[in-house]
């Protein structure tokens, strides 16, 4: 989720705001409407892409294949129509956590 730094236009108070879409409407706690700022010192954040070295993966390709970044993964994947999936295998109850107990 990026992080943004908004300003209100009807008291001036700056505050940032974590948002989950782009057209998401932000309002300070006074209700007033809000302006997106860029404050000094507040630059955004680049999540790196690449994978350093590389990553071989095995089963994705008929020969193994080292990808360099995760984007080139994610297209491959999207060419194969192959999805990633990690499920979360709760314990022997059936209780489904956020934390893994096992890999299935």
């Amino acid at each position: 989720m990026p992080v943004f730094d908004y300003i209100c236009l009807v008291c001036q108070h700056v505050h940032e705001e974590y948002i989950y879409s782009i057209h998401e409407r932000v309002l300070c706690k006074c209700g007033g409407e809000t302006e997106k700022v860029w404050l000094p010192g507040s630059a955004p954040t680049v999540v790196d892409d690449s994978i350093p070295g590389g990553r071989v993966i095995e089963n994705l390709n008929p020969q193994p294949h080292k990808y360099y970044s995760r984007s080139e993964i994610k297209r491959q994947m999207q060419v194969l129509g192959v999805v990633e999936k990690v499920e979360h295998k709760g314990t022997q109850d059936g209780d489904r956590s956020k934390h893994t107990q096992r890999w299935i």
